[in-house]
């Protein structure tokens, strides 16, 4: 790698220096505005490259999401079949009144267990028994923001992205 090329961040570092040094009173405008173009061009020549880098990357994270996404598929599917031949084990074992027994390389037996059966629909249900959680309304906040009504405890904040086409 050429030691003279400049990174992005050192482009980006001596942009900011030339900023600062703008508000000296002594300053030659001529020369500054002269390194400010040179510092343009040069971050103008490497964005491209950058934004190949980025794109690159949001690919990449694309691909990962997919193979995540095709990988929890298979993994329910392999959850699915297994609890099926569990189901069809206990039933074979309870049909032939096996509550107990060890093979090999496992031990079979069943334990008691308690499970709530809900009789009603959830909205039937007194409050001190159900969960509620509680979730901002960003979209109606911002609706009463812009709509001109006092939030004291919210506001808006304006953003600038950057796009890459």
């Amino acid at each position: 790698m050429d030691k003279s090329a400049k990174t992005l961040w050192n482009i980006r570092e001596d942009f900011w220096n030339i900023m600062e040094q703008l508000s000296d009173p002594e300053l030659d405008l001529e020369a500054m505005n002269e390194q400010l173009v040179i510092q343009s061009g040069e971050l103008k020549e490497k964005a491209p490259d950058y934004a190949a880098v980025i794109a690159e990357k949001l690919n990449r994270a694309k691909y990962l999401k997919e193979r995540a996404k095709a990988f929890t598929a298979a993994a329910s599917r392999e959850t699915k079949l297994a609890d099926k031949l569990k189901h069809n084990l206990d039933c074979a074992l309870k049909e032939a009144g096996l509550n107990e027994f060890e093979s090999r390389d496992f031990r079979f037996s069943y334990r008691a267990s308690k499970s709530v059966v809900l009789l009603a629909p959830v909205d039937d249900i007194p409050d001190e028994y159900v969960n509620i959680k509680r979730t901002e309304n960003k979209t109606a906040i911002a609706n009463a923001i812009d709509a001109g009504e006092d939030i004291p405890w919210a506001e808006i904040k304006q953003k600038q992205n950057l796009q890459i086409k």
